[in-house]
């Protein structure tokens, strides 16, 4: 099983790029963690078969600084919880249980979902700021089992 995550990238990186957990892109999460038996070309398919006709795009505003994780210690931008990035967000989760795939921490799906950005030493979003979903990129956990990330692919959305 390959673990995977969907973003929406908020910095242009081209696509097969690798980093570590600690250089991650600034990003908004669209779906956390979750297992699937497919490889990195079937879930690439799959899920640029299910975004082909997505309309609209989302839109989202940043509102506050706070901090989450278990220990409330990563600093983050929270999001605005919109009805198109909760649409999108619902709609990638269905699709993902319907694929039979295993969700790692499933209470940040649905109602659990709490959209934020990771303050990161390189940057940050503002408070206030605008953020437009028009991609959802696919990026393999820890592929190969090493430990780095790497950006399969950026589906631009329809609407976009």
């Amino acid at each position: 099983m390959q673990k995977y995550i969907l973003v929406k990238l908020l910095e242009d990186v081209p696509v097969g790029s690798e980093f570590s957990a600690a250089t991650w892109p600034l990003h908004l999460t669209l779906v956390d963690d979750f297992l699937s038996s497919l490889d990195e070309v079937g879930i690439q398919q799959k899920l640029n078969e299910l975004l082909a006709n997505h309309l609209p795009y989302a839109k989202t505003m940043a509102i506050s600084d706070d901090l989450l994780g278990p220990l409330k210690t990563v600093p983050v931008v929270l999001l605005q919880v919109t009805p198109t990035l909760l649409s999108l967000h619902t709609l990638l989760v269905d699709f993902l249980k319907q694929s039979a795939v295993v969700l790692v921490s499933p209470e940040f799906a649905g109602e659990g979902y709490k959209p934020h950005v990771t303050i990161q030493d390189t940057g940050r979003v503002a408070v206030g700021s605008e953020v437009i979903v028009d991609t959802v990129s696919i990026v393999a956990m820890s592929p190969d089992g090493k430990t780095r990330l790497k950006l399969i692919d950026t589906i631009k959305l329809s609407g976009a």
